[in-house]
């Protein structure tokens, strides 16, 4: 039992108990008179890939799963780390049911981390935005927002809502953050969710986002097609300052014999 209860806590949530799988949590009381063959059953995420570490079915995430992405972005999860991520899982399944899925969205689930743990970067406060369509398949955005107590106004066209969008903002931003213009939007995958809602139904909006030399994905959900963009871009543009931020103090408190470039 006292085993059982160590893999639990390490957040291990399946075993094979003398060629029979168990749930942890549902693990029979062993005699401790007999011998029994315990296998743990892992079930990780890769780190490059993220492969469905938030998904439903046989595979269900973990805590330790959580915790070993943590430790990858050098992100510290608090006093209490297991139940940060008990935390952060909670709030991962109650997103699903809107709609969110984060396979192929790791720089969002990142955020969505930072945020519970109060450290999301702010690099600009949206104040509102405007698209407009036209039947030439061109688009114009408007955006206003704040960054760093200022109020910035722009426009601009693109082919479609999302480019538009794409470009407006950066538009905002680059005077601000200039390794913004590293940044290319390389890919925009778009799925109606509840199709039997018709019109109604909500949208999926994925983001493929590159600086070159690394890429990350994001993703934004709502009823709203061009809001589900705004989210998702908007998403790309904050993971890909705080990384490049992130990546430039590694740099700084690394010895000038030993600097290379940092990633992640």
């Amino acid at each position: 039992k006292k085993e059982l209860e160590a893999l639990r806590k390490e957040g291990y949530t399946r075993v094979r108990i003398n060629n029979e799988m168990f749930d942890l949590a549902g693990a029979p009381v062993l005699d401790k008179r007999k011998k029994h063959d315990i296998d743990v059953v892992i079930a990780r995420a890769t780190a490059a890939g993220f492969k469905a570490l938030v998904c439903s079915g046989t595979n269900p995430p973990t805590n330790r799963e959580v915790l070993s992405l943590a430790k990858k972005y050098n992100i510290d999860l608090g006093s209490n780390p297991q139940e940060t991520a008990k935390t952060l899982l909670l709030k991962i399944k109650e997103l699903e049911h809107k709609g969110y899925q984060f396979e192929g969205a790791e720089a969002s689930f990142i955020l969505l981390l930072l945020e519970l743990l109060k450290q999301r970067p702010k690099p600009f406060e949206l104040i509102d935005y405007r698209v407009i369509t036209s039947s030439k398949q061109l688009a114009e955005a408007t955006v206003r927002i704040k960054v760093k107590g200022e109020v910035i106004h722009t426009a601009s066209l693109g082919v479609g809502p999302g480019n538009a969008i794409d470009n407006a903002l950066r538009k905002a931003l680059n005077h601000y953050y200039p390794t913004i213009k590293e940044f290319q939007l390389i890919d925009f995958k778009v799925r109606i969710l509840g199709g039997q809602d018709g019109s109604a139904a909500k949208t999926r909006v994925l983001v493929e986002t590159s600086d070159g030399n690394q890429t990350w994905g994001t993703v934004g959900v709502s009823a709203n097609i061009i809001d589900a963009t705004w989210l998702s871009i908007t998403d790309s543009i904050e993971y890909g300052l705080w990384i490049k931020a992130k990546q430039e103090n590694l740099q700084k408190s690394l010895p000038k014999v030993a600097q290379t470039e940092a990633k992640f």
